[in-house]
């Protein structure tokens, strides 16, 4: 849960669905298993290449919240555009 929780302070909405980060492969996939929709689902793969074959560099990542995201961190829907 600690390191969901670090994979989603490093990201910051971009649209009003779409959000984006920084991220290591593992944080990706991270996202993804726990409701996170790519916009794109080759950054997925991607991602799950660049895990298997050990290189833990980072990406620009873009993706939707899912319901399973935002149930389990309610403080999500006050940080949209920024704000604190």
């Amino acid at each position: 849960m600690e390191k969901l929780l670090r994979a989603i302070k490093k990201c910051k909405q971009v649209h009003r669905d779409v959000w984006a980060g920084w991220l290591t492969p593992s944080e990706i996939i991270l996202l993804c298993e726990n409701g996170a929709k790519p916009n794109d689902d080759y950054y997925l793969s991607r991602a799950k290449e660049k895990q298997k074959s050990g290189d833990c560099s980072t990406n620009w990542f873009y993706f939707t919240l899912g319901k399973q995201i935002k149930s389990k961190f309610p403080a999500i829907k006050k940080n949209q555009h920024g704000q604190k």
